[in-house]
């Protein structure tokens, strides 16, 4: 159940479509812990958790934690993220004929207060996905992304993209430094991509995306130095979508979407295109 829950999440976390079951729906127990399933050992269920346990995004009880938990609970805040950002037009655009900031409600601040608790709630066992020489635990790897991408589909909606006095361009800016700290990591290793949970492409479209509006904004704003960076950035982002998308579907989707994007807001080909070239476009919330 719960790899049919943290997939449908993650699919659908960058379309149109709404979630196809509500979490309040759900009353399946989270999942135990791998080496207890595969030994067939008992769990005390008093240890188990819900959806509706308290704090449970933040409180992860010993017994019943791994990396895979740890990672279903990340595609949690995917999945509350994309109800809010569904819901929010329909009651918070006017309230007695004045418009609302969603930034400014109780339900965005208390959902962007829960992705950075997530994030910094980490047992000090799950704080590093990679891990002595290189090694790579995969699962906790998606684990760390998660929350990063949930901030900025959080912020996505709401950003002036390079201006200093947005707020949520700055979250989203955080966030992608982040997730560019991630690729880094996994770049210096030997490690093989192609056995990483093939969601990560998306992880990294959200991210190539997000730098491609930064850096429309930096270019309309002459901000030249801006520019350089970002280009550098969005350029590693490319690279590692494109030897994902050599060997999978979904990689050469994202690519081709990330190029098109390009194309789109910025109006010329990104460098080199893995010969995936197009001139549509896509939005970050329909990716």
């Amino acid at each position: 159940m719960a790899r049919c829950y943290a997939a449908e999440r993650l699919f659908t976390a960058g379309s149109v479509w709404p979630l196809c079951l509500n979490d309040e729906d759900i009353g399946q127990v989270l999942p135990i812990k791998l080496v207890d399933l595969v030994a067939g050992n008992e769990v005390n269920s008093s240890n188990r958790q819900t959806l509706m346990t308290p704090k449970m995004l933040t409180t992860h009880p010993p017994e019943v934690t791994d990396s895979f938990t740890l990672y279903v609970k990340g595609t949690i805040l995917l999945g509350k993220v994309k109800t809010f950002n569904i819901r929010f037009k329909m009651k918070y655009s006017h309230m007695n004929g004045e418009s609302i900031d969603p930034r400014e409600t109780t339900e965005f601040q208390q959902l962007e207060n829960m992705i950075a608790a997530f994030r910094m709630s980490f047992p000090p066992e799950f704080k590093k996905p990679i891990g002595e020489e290189g090694k790579v635990d995969p699962t906790l790897y998606m684990a760390h992304l998660l929350p990063h991408v949930a901030m900025i589909l959080l912020h996505d909606p709401h950003a002036e993209m390079g201006s200093p006095n947005c707020f949520s361009s700055s979250k989203i800016r955080t966030a992608t430094k982040a997730i560019l700290e991630l690729i880094y990591k996994i770049s210096a290793t030997s490690y093989d991509i192609l056995l990483m949970d093939h969601a990560i492409a998306f992880c990294w479209l959200v991210c190539g995306t997000a730098l491609v509006r930064f850096l429309k904004a930096y270019i309309a704003a002459g901000n030249q130095a801006e520019v350089v960076q970002i280009t550098s950035e969005f350029e590693i982002v490319k690279f590692m979508l494109g030897n994902l998308g050599e060997r999978t579907m979904i990689g050469h989707r994202q690519v081709k979407l990330l190029d098109e994007m390009y194309q789109q807001e910025i109006g010329k080909s990104p460098g080199p295109n893995f010969g995936y070239g197009s001139d549509t476009g896509a939005s970050l919330q329909e990716i």
